[in-house]
């Protein structure tokens, strides 16, 4: 199977979720999309969560990343009804505040 022209069986793929969390406009979505896309955006959905896939090669081997853009209005990540499990979260915060 090739997806993004990574080679793999499908039983061979590790996943790995990440949620990124933070304050409002410190910039979570514009790292998610420069990790994903490689390029700056300076548009973004600032009121709805996002959810992205993405497959890349880690020291030879392809791994599926599933990531979850928060919205910290609606952020529910951590309440034991959400239905994710996750794997990593990375916290995004500004490092001055207007």
């Amino acid at each position: 199977m090739t997806t993004r022209g990574i080679r793999r069986k499908k039983s061979s793929l590790s996943e790995v979720k990440v949620a990124v969390i933070g304050a409002p406009s410190v910039g979570k979505s514009a790292l998610t999309v420069r990790f994903l896309t490689k390029r700056y955006i300076g548009e973004y959905d600032h009121q709805q969560e996002s959810k992205y896939k993405h497959e890349t090669l880690l020291d030879g081997e392809p791994i599926l990343f599933e990531i979850l853009d928060t919205c910290p209005k609606r952020n529910k990540i951590f309440s034991p009804m959400y239905p994710w499990h996750w794997w990593a979260i990375s916290q995004i915060w500004c490092i001055y505040d207007k």
